[in-house]
């Protein structure tokens, strides 16, 4: 009986693991952002903060299994009383994840962060502070 109990435990012990391995985090799936950060390149201090508001938090980011990355936009209207949906648009994507580099219609930025519930990216931009350093605009 103790063969059985102890095989038995065995068996549910590796399969445990092998679930806890195939839950890795993966970017396939609809994001929401939050935030955009304007971050210094010399030393990742937040130099500037923009948060979304209600009906741009609605556009959301979704990145297929198929290379493609769907961005569903909403925006205010002309006298900013009414929420509403401004377009969608279509890209190829890539992602690279051992080095965590992306690539959105050509543009190379890196994936920071990747849990099953947040995602945070960010793409270098100019020298946005004068410093001589390229700078990024980080997405959470």
């Amino acid at each position: 009986m103790k063969k059985i109990l102890l095989a038995g435990l065995a068996v549910f012990t590796l399969t445990a693991c092998k679930k806890d391995e195939e839950k890795k985090p993966s970017i396939i799936g609809v994001w929401k952002l939050d935030k955009e950060l304007l971050v210094s390149g010399v030393d990742d201090i937040v130099l500037d903060t923009y948060t979304f508001d209600e009906c741009e938090k609605k556009t959301t980011n979704e990145f297929k299994s198929n290379g493609q990355y769907v961005v569903t936009q909403y925006d205010w209207n002309q006298d900013h009383s009414d929420c509403e949906f401004d377009g969608t648009e279509t890209m190829p994507y890539s992602y690279d994840e051992s080095t965590k580099k992306i690539t959105i219609d050509g543009q190379v930025g890196e994936v920071i962060t990747l849990t099953e519930n947040k995602l945070v990216m960010q793409a270098e931009l100019g020298d946005e502070n004068g410093d001589g350093v390229a700078d990024y605009d980080r997405f959470i």
